[in-house]
């Protein structure tokens, strides 16, 4: 199969967020699209950019990489549905490493450069029955912003990290074709080298560390994550535990 994928790009000035756009305005989208395969939104400014479960994204107009990408990958079950995380993960490391960025992906789906949050991906999942019916995968890229506001997860930027800007174009359609090659994957099933790919790059897997959740802190080694994205860890009493999202906080 091949690794083409035909997106339809539309570019805004300022929205709301690029998944509400893309999610309201997916009929008329579709309808100027052609045959392309996915459509793709961009914008400079987002007035309500969201992260993982309302988590706020803060950008500054047109420094960084805000997009929405939404794909019908109705050869996905349910149960599959974590291996887009993945995927888009997967895309944005290899993107990094054609401009000379070492990443690292930090559970579910952060992108993390020199110990700070470069990417964030928010993916939201339309269901028919036991299959996926849509997806629209949400991006966040800081590129060449260089002063964000404080936060709790210090960012970092394409830029802070080489030294110099970038086109912010010019970085949108490589990591497109990144994803592209990334999805050819997904649609031959290959889950397996999907999910290898994803935990040699997942930070802190196989490595005892401090982890907190409801209960307290304890120490616990990273074994894994499910078809459906639950973290796996192994405590030090050769327990075994499964957490969603927010469930578990990685203590470094």
């Amino acid at each position: 199969m091949e690794d083409n994928i035909c997106f339809s790009c539309t570019h805004r000035r300022c929205v709301d967020s690029t998944n509400k756009y893309i999610r309201e305005n997916a009929a008329r989208l579709w309808a100027a699209a052609g045959t392309a395969d996915a459509l793709v939104v961009t914008a400079d400014f987002q007035t309500a950019g969201r992260g993982q479960q309302g988590n706020v994204w803060l950008s500054q107009q047109g420094d960084n990489l805000l997009m929405s990408i939404l794909v019908r990958p109705q050869f996905l079950t349910v149960d599959r549905q974590f291996a887009l995380s993945q995927t888009i993960a997967l895309a944005l490391h290899d993107a990094m490493s054609l401009y000379g960025i070492d990443v690292q992906i930090k559970w579910p789906n952060d992108i993390y450069a020199d110990e700070k949050k470069l990417s964030g991906i928010l993916v939201e999942i339309d269901y028919a029955a036991a299959h996926i019916e849509q997806a629209v995968i949400g991006v966040g890229l800081n590129i060449n912003q260089r002063r964000f506001e404080p936060m709790s997860r210090v960012p970092v930027s394409m830029s802070m990290l080489t030294n110099r800007d970038f086109s912010v174009p010019d970085v949108q359609q490589t990591l497109l074709r990144c994803f592209a090659k990334r999805y050819a994957v997904l649609r031959r099933g290959a889950f397996d080298d999907i999910s290898s790919a994803y935990m040699r790059l997942l930070k802190g897997y196989g490595v005892w560390c401090r982890y907190k959740d409801a209960s307290g802190v304890f120490n616990a080694k990273m074994v894994g994550v499910s078809p459906n994205g639950y973290l796996l860890l192994l405590r030090d009493d050769d327990v075994r535990l499964q957490y969603a999202f927010k469930q578990v906080e990685q203590l470094f």
